[in-house]
């Protein structure tokens, strides 16, 4: 059984150290009786039968996804828990925002390959994964899980690894199946000791090391996983006569950045994430974790064979870059990594600048007018981070990019940056807070998705999320809402996730004119059925 966290609002250190390696938590909610998770699973039962019943093509979006909030509201009891909203605070932040986006999972006899989630709803791409925790994926499982009733499995370490997305035509795979070469007919076999073999070796083979082992989550009845975004996962198949396993999953990001740390970037993912989120401290010691790191494999190419090794070098170079009297030729070689032909280069280098922070915003920016597309994405990912906001060419070049680029990877990726950047209080807010309105408009951003059978835009999901991080570092004032309000009233109706993102980005707005606040009101009124729960 994988160890649980005993009930607490705070996490020790050593628990966040265990998330920064392993990528993932137990938490046991502290005020959730039996009788809380036994009602949480006969609801999660209900779901499942009401969607058998109605045949609904849109059952994923009306019944088991988006709405659970409005329909179980017992579920916010749990999101509310002292333990887990205390380790929600370690990890992303306190002020957290939960995503209009969540669902209700259901077991099934088939096993599902290791995957990445798109970092959008339904497997949609907005942006490159971002190493430090921004974003958790929370999974409650109201009953126990055990390894015959479709336990989640996952990688250890493997949030800070990544498969080559894009495709050669400009497009991209919108979730990020660990090794394509893999079919799910694979997984067919009864002996499940050849099915785990061939995932192992897969999970190895995409990322070159032998590290990658996967792990099943078995948890007591009301547990909480939270796992970084970007962990490597997948659902097992139920066996025998097992009872449906369940679990809620929500989106719960960052809004606000941690304390500064200071000092050069550790070079390490693993290290340089816990010094982000502790604003520096030491790494605990005397405990099983050690020194325990899942990706020193001795090189420092940017164009190494295999991931691990790559984003190795990547950080080796920001640590040089953070610490080198002269950083010139650290961050030389990463902004020749950054427009690398390979993407898994341009990859790492974009890792490796967004370490380096403040040191690299330049490396990064120069890129910003590569005519290459894949360049440009690359570069405005880089400069993914709050300390941008302090560089003024750096902003000018996102909003460029987020309001010009011709391609909607880049303006997705510029406008998830520009959230970033807005957190630093030297950033332009007003400017960039105009620019995320500005695209908003289905007008000036035509849809450009079709997940799960929805029109969207990447791009105004990307900048209503920037919104939020604004609105929650003040750098949206009435006026600015006024905008945000004229954007929910023309928003079209496929748009449930910009808008009930935008409505987050409202309420954490201080000042809003009492008729925009009446207008708002009567908006949500409207439409209290369509907006996500």
């Amino acid at each position: 059984m994988t160890k649980s966290r005993a009930s607490s609002s705070v996490l020790d250190e050593a628990d966040v150290w265990r998330f920064c390696t392993d990528g993932y938590l137990v938490i046991s909610p502290s005020s959730l009786t039996v009788e809380d998770h036994d009602a949480l699973y006969h609801h999660a039962e209900g779901l499942y039968a009401e969607a058998a019943a109605t045949k609904s093509p849109t059952a994923h979006l009306d019944i088991l996804g988006d709405n659970l909030r409005a329909r179980i509201p017992l579920l916010d009891r749990m999101l509310t828990d002292a333990a887990v909203a205390g380790a929600l605070d370690a990890i992303v932040g306190p002020g957290h925002m939960v995503h209009p986006h969540s669902f209700c999972h259901q077991s099934s006899p088939a096993d599902q390959l290791f995957h990445q989630d798109g970092n959008l709803p339904w497997n949609e791409r907005g942006h490159i994964r971002s190493h430090r925790p921004e974003c958790v994926l929370l999974f409650y499982y109201p009953q126990a899980v055990t390894l015959t009733n479709g336990p989640t499995q996952v990688v250890p370490a493997s949030q800070y690894w990544s498969i080559d997305h894009e495709r050669a035509d400009g497009s991209w795979h919108p979730g990020d199946r660990i090794d394509r070469t893999v079919r799910g007919g694979a997984l067919d076999d009864d002996d499940l000791a050849a099915r785990d073999q061939v995932l192992t070796a897969a999970v190895q083979r995409a990322f070159g090391s032998a590290a990658a082992e996967p792990r099943f989550v078995t948890v007591p009845a009301g547990s909480v996983v939270l796992a970084h975004y970007d962990l490597v996962h997948r659902g097992s198949r139920t066996t025998g006569a097992e009872a449906p396993r369940y679990l809620y999953k929500f989106h719960v990001g960052r809004v606000v950045d941690p304390t500064p740390s200071v000092g050069p970037t550790p070079a390490s993912p693993a290290a340089a994430t816990w010094s982000w989120l502790t604003g520096g401290k030491p790494r605990p010691g005397g405990t099983d974790l050690g020194d325990r790191d899942h990706t020193v494999h001795g090189t420092d190419a940017l164009d190494a064979d295999h991931e691990p090794a790559r984003i190795d070098a990547a950080y080796s170079l920001a640590a040089a870059a953070t610490s080198d009297p002269d950083p010139t030729a650290s961050l030389a070689e990463l902004g020749a990594g950054l427009r690398h032909d390979e993407e898994r280069v341009r990859r790492a280098a974009a890792n490796g600048l967004r370490a380096a922070g403040a040191a690299g915003v330049a490396t990064a920016a120069a890129a910003l007018t590569d005519e290459r597309a894949p360049v440009r994405r690359a570069a405005v990912g880089a400069l993914g981070h709050s300390a941008t906001g302090t560089d003024a060419a750096a902003v000018a070049g996102l909003i460029d990019a987020v309001g010009n680029d011709d391609d909607d990877l880049v303006r997705s990726n510029a406008a998830c940056s520009l959230g970033y950047a807005v957190r630093h209080s030297d950033a332009d807010g007003p400017a960039i807070v105009a620019a995320l309105v500005a695209r908003l408009d289905p007008a000036a951003e035509p849809d450009n998705s079709n997940g799960a059978g929805g029109s969207r835009s990447t791009v105004r999901e990307e900048a209503a999320q920037a919104l939020v991080q604004a609105a929650a570092n003040n750098a949206v004032d009435a006026p600015l809402a006024t905008a945000v309000i004229d954007a929910i009233e023309a928003a079209p109706d496929g748009d449930r996730y910009v808008v009930g993102l935008l409505v987050e980005a409202l309420a954490r707005t201080p000042e809003i004119a009492a008729a925009d606040s009446a207008r708002l009101l009567r908006l949500l009124n409207a439409r209290r059925w369509s907006l996500p729960g």
